[in-house]
């Protein structure tokens, strides 16, 4: 079985990006559309053997896993109390955390889903407190709410981002079969 060269380079772009995409998606980046985008490009452009179906699955773990963020973070906050002032805390906390624990706790990955999570509750426990005018309690039970929300939806979109690698995978190997 001779494989030109092209299919092999094409197929292991597709995994290398699959694979560095479940480790920006740990870092809250968009690593799932980030895989999908480059296996997308991969078929356009020079690997048309890729099977059509491999794609269309990751195109629908991309949407469910966005889904699933939002209704962690939205439902962690709500549950505890928080107001929808205190979700866009929490979005904001979480952006700057991230930016910040990156640097202050220099252990890669780790340091940025920790700022993450700390900043996600950090963030609406201000917001709480100052623009929607919580007492002390309500506003740091807010913010716990947010900060599990934040992980749960950290864990729950890494998973499906190895479903969406799982799935590029799979059709990378196919297109050379």
């Amino acid at each position: 079985m001779d494989l030109p060269w092209l299919e092999i380079l094409s197929a292991a772009i597709v995994v290398v990006f699959a694979l560095v995409g479940v480790l920006v998606t740990l870092v809250t980046l968009p690593g799932t559309w980030l895989a999908l985008l480059v296996a997308l490009l991969v078929k356009w452009l020079m690997y048309e053997d890729m099977p059509w179906w491999s794609l269309i699955a990751a195109v629908v773990f991309c949407v469910l896993a966005e889904v699933a963020e939002f209704l962690s973070s939205a439902l962690g906050a709500h549950r505890a109390g928080g107001t929808k002032a205190g979700a866009i805390g929490s979005l904001v906390g979480s952006i700057v955390g991230l930016i910040v624990g990156t640097f202050a706790i220099p252990i890669p990955i780790v340091g940025s889903l920790l700022g993450a999570v700390i900043g996600a509750g950090i963030g609406t426990v201000l917001v709480e407190r100052g623009a929607s005018k919580q007492d002390w309690k309500a506003s740091i039970n807010a913010g716990k709410g947010a900060a599990v929300g934040r992980a749960v939806s950290t864990v729950v979109k890494a998973a499906v981002a190895t479903l969406v690698a799982a799935s590029l995978i799979a059709g990378a190997i196919a297109g050379l079969l």
